[in-house]
């Protein structure tokens, strides 16, 4: 699901929707609606975001510690993804707001055995957005390979 790991750390940064939410986390607002402004950049139709999402997500939020909410690093691992000997299936939503769409190419480029699906009119949360078609495609996956 539109994997870290694969750009520099300010490329991460400079992602409207990283950007929104260190902001959001450095405002000092919690709660359900701070929640729902990081979380409506997960979504390219934000109208999916639904009080039972926002309810599950909220407490998980208020357990962070402030200084995860400071600062996030996930290294680069591109250089280390032809280790990944196994079958990768991986979806990314063309309008992700959290990591770029470009890392979807680093995957097909540097693991032999990936399958990435890219979604059009999509945001960071594909199995939200087209929930029957992540379904469908992740058993079949599992199921034939």
């Amino acid at each position: 699901m539109a994997p870290g790991g694969v750009e520099e750390f300010e490329t991460y940064m400079a992602m409207p929707g990283i950007a929104n939410m260190f902001a959001v986390y450095q405002s000092g607002k919690t709660g359900p609606e701070a929640m729902r402004s990081v979380m409506e950049k997960q979504l390219w139709d934000p109208s999916l975001l639904t009080d039972e999402i926002i309810n599950e997500r909220a407490p998980i939020a208020a357990t962070q510690t402030a200084a995860s909410r400071q600062r996030l690093y996930v290294p680069n691992m591109t250089a280390d993804l032809h280790r990944l000997q196994c079958p990768v299936f991986g979806f990314w939503g063309v309008n992700d707001q959290f990591n770029p769409v470009g890392g979807a190419m680093k995957l097909v480029d540097n693991c032999p055995q990936a399958r990435i699906v890219l979604v059009n009119r999509c945001g960071h949360w594909v199995q939200v957005e087209h929930r029957d078609m992540f379904n469908r495609a992740c058993i079949d996956f599992l199921k034939n390979g």
